[in-house]
């Protein structure tokens, strides 16, 4: 067989480095079970990957999860029922992962059903964007474990503004932390912000801003998305009003809010936001 056609990506792009690396896994891995994430941020790159992939590997089956309330393996199994594919694609399985969602049924049914995986004969690739892997991570860590292979598939966006004073889009620290530890922080500073008085004294502003900035993205990393998005969209209509809309600020609250609805999979809001950041 020849190696998956990418010429839709940049020679030396991460994604051509991802589509071979994928080719490789189901040459390897055909005839027996192997599990794979494969991430994207983009529905569009998924897509085309996909569309090369079976350019190459004709006998994929494809099972689309949607809203359905039968397990994914169950679909797999009975996808498989005619005979044994090359391989199963599993899409659109964050139709039942809500990203504002605490109840995860889907992920439930998927964590406990971790151990009969084994008798399927082919391998197995769940295409899923940034965020649903995220709460994929969080609520099905068993399953998670489980995989041989994560693929990450992104799309040409704009870099992101470095501000690390006011950006808190990928924190090292923040990440390092563990869930109890994040948890904590989180009513350390809502507590701290809730004491503030009304109206705020010039002198607090900064701090303020910071200690905002800090709690959203400890929202988003522990998966309270729609908290993070609320506190950012707060951030940007403030520093808008209060310093125009080309100030510094702005930008660094257009960025954060960016990277948050790209990481849940709306680009169509997020490129316009990242767009105005750099500018």
């Amino acid at each position: 067989m020849g190696a998956l056609d990418v010429t839709a990506s940049r020679p030396g792009s991460r994604t051509e480095a991802e589509l071979e690396a994928l080719r490789r896994f189901l040459h390897a891995a055909h005839g027996s079970f192997a599990l794979a994430v494969a991430v994207y941020d983009v529905l569009r790159i998924r897509d085309e990957a996909i569309v090369q992939a079976l350019a190459e590997f004709p006998d994929i089956v494809q099972v689309r999860v949607g809203s359905e309330r039968r397990s994914v393996l169950e679909m797999v199994r009975d996808a498989c029922e005619s005979g044994t594919p090359g391989a199963v694609f599993v899409l659109d399985l964050e139709q039942a992962i809500p990203f504002d969602g605490t109840d995860q049924p889907a992920l439930r049914r998927l964590n406990a059903s971790r151990d009969l995986w084994d008798g399927l004969s082919c391998p197995v690739v769940l295409w899923l964007p940034e965020y649903a892997a995220g709460t994929l991570a969080k609520q099905a860590p068993d399953f998670w474990r489980y995989r041989s292979h994560t693929f990450a598939f992104a799309a040409e966006l704009p870099e992101p503004v470095h501000e690390p004073s006011a950006v808190w889009s990928r924190s090292a620290d923040l990440d390092a932390l563990p869930y109890a530890a994040k948890t904590a922080r989180i009513a350390e500073l809502e507590t701290r912000l809730a004491g503030f008085p009304d109206p705020l004294p010039a002198s607090l502003r900064p701090h303020a801003t910071a200690w905002r900035r800090e709690l959203a993205y400890l929202y988003w990393a522990r998966g309270d998305f729609q908290r993070a998005e609320a506190l950012y969209r707060q951030l940007l209509a403030e520093h808008e009003s209060a310093l125009g809309p080309s100030h510094t600020e702005v930008g660094a609250d257009l960025n954060n809010l960016a990277l948050l609805l790209k990481a849940t999979n709306r680009l169509a809001e997020a490129e316009p936001l990242m767009r105005r950041a750099l500018e």
